[in-house]
């Protein structure tokens, strides 16, 4: 399934008898909770599986790790209702958890000439013993 936009689609999947719901995710780049509201709303009829959402967020989870930027960062609605939305599903953010302290970056911004982090893999708590490793590769300007 999908929205009318095309932001995001569901699949299920079955893999050695277990099935999962894989969800890809382009978010809109202006703030838009509602967006986050709706995904939620459609991500919970399939909390009885196992979920992996990935895609471009357009939003950093943490302000401080996820972005180069020394700015304060300011209060994003989007953030509160993803962050929501992860701890009602259980769904663990697979880089962070990988590497706690990291700052790598998946965005490059060239009005602001800053870095941020924006796309993203989520998991449910329940799998994240299948997944080994994760990485971001570098940015090449």
């Amino acid at each position: 399934s999908s929205d009318s936009f095309g932001r995001w689609c569901f699949c299920s999947l079955k893999i050695d008898r277990q099935e999962y719901l894989f969800a890809n995710v382009y978010a809109p780049t202006l703030e838009d909770s509602a967006f986050f509201q709706d995904l939620t709303y459609e991500l919970h009829k399939y909390s009885h599986l196992p979920i992996i959402v990935a895609g471009d967020f357009n939003v950093t989870m943490d302000p401080y790790l996820d972005r180069s930027s020394s700015c304060r960062p300011v209060k994003i609605k989007s953030r509160e209702v993803l962050q929501t939305l992860l701890r009602d599903l259980g769904l663990v953010d697979i880089w962070r958890l990988h590497h706690p302290t990291d700052r790598q970056y998946t965005f490059y911004s060239p009005p602001h000439s800053t870095y941020s982090r924006i796309d993203y893999i989520f998991a449910s708590s329940t799998i994240v013993p299948l997944i080994s490793s994760s990485l971001i590769h570098p940015i090449h300007i």
